[in-house]
């Protein structure tokens, strides 16, 4: 488990962590509804997907912040 806290904020979007049940849950404000992934019995896949969103939110912000404005 990557973090011991159940949820987390990337990019302005809070994701919510639940490790019992290897799921990951988001409010889209676009749609106004919740958004929620289950991983079934593959423990970790959670805390990749997790992992990635970072790195990806990371990659953009230095990109943004290497255009020109």
């Amino acid at each position: 488990m990557l973090w011991e806290m159940d949820e987390i904020i990337i990019g302005g979007n809070k994701y919510t962590i639940d490790h019992d049940t290897n799921s990951i849950r988001r409010f889209n404000e676009k749609s106004k509804m919740w958004v929620n992934v289950t991983f079934g019995n593959e423990e970790g896949v959670a805390d990749k997907l997790i992992r990635n969103l970072t790195d990806e939110y990371i990659k953009q912000c230095l990109e943004n912040e290497k255009s020109p404005t």
